[in-house]
This record gives C-alpha cells, structure tokens and sequence, in this order.
C-alpha cells in the first residue's frame, strides 16, 4: 500500500504533511505578501489544510489542486465546515497539467516538494 493510499484510507490524526508544517506556509505568504486580495494555488493540497489555513489568516483566495478524489472531497468538507467555502476552490488535476483557468495565481505551496518556492504565475 502507499502512502498515499494510506492517508486517503486512514484516519491518523495528521492535517499537515509538509516539512514545518502551518509554521512554513505562514513564512511564505508572509515573504510572498498575500493578502485578502490575493489568489493563491495550493499544490497537492490533500485535505486541504493549509488552504484553509491561508484562507483563515490571510483572507485570501485559495485554489488547492490535488490528485486524488479523496483528498478533494475531505478539503471541501474541512472548508466547509471551517467557514471558508466561499474563499477556497479544490480541483481535482495533474499538477502537471493545471487547468488554464486557475492561473494566474501565486504559487505557495510547501506540499510539493517540487514546488517549494514562490512563483507567480502571471
């Protein structure tokens, strides 16, 4: 079994998969300026976390982008049920092969590894 199937199977009590967890996504979008008026796209965003989380404290826009249906479903639940619906979009894709129309945004996203910068995506 993979990982990834083990997390989409199992509750292990683990929001945030990524090294330094919220402590790193804050960092970020501190150092990349998010606001209330940015939109930000959230790679492999699994459960939806820290999209919620950016949403939360930042009050910006999140688009999380992630591979597994699962993964999309439990987001969109958290974001529901956090209040923050209305400010997070999760779509089910290839990070390789983004949709056209969740660009341009910023790119934070400390769940990719191959991602682990800031890019904007203009």
């Amino acid at each position: 079994m993979s990982l990834e199937e083990i997390l989409e199977k199992e509750d292990l009590g683990i929001e945030v998969l990524h090294p330094g967890g919220l402590e790193i996504t804050k960092e970020l979008a501190e150092l990349c300026g998010i606001n209330r008026k940015s939109k930000v796209l959230d790679v492999a965003c699994g459960t939806g976390e820290s999209a919620c989380f950016l949403s939360e404290t930042f009050g910006c826009e999140v688009v999380g982008v992630d591979a597994s249906p699962i993964m999309i479903e439990k987001a969109k639940k958290k974001a529901k049920m956090r209040g923050v619906e209305r400010k997070t979009t999760f779509i089910l894709a290839d990070a390789h092969k983004l949709p056209s129309r969740i660009i341009p945004l910023t790119l934070l996203s400390p769940s990719a590894p191959s991602a682990f910068s800031t890019k904007n995506l203009h």
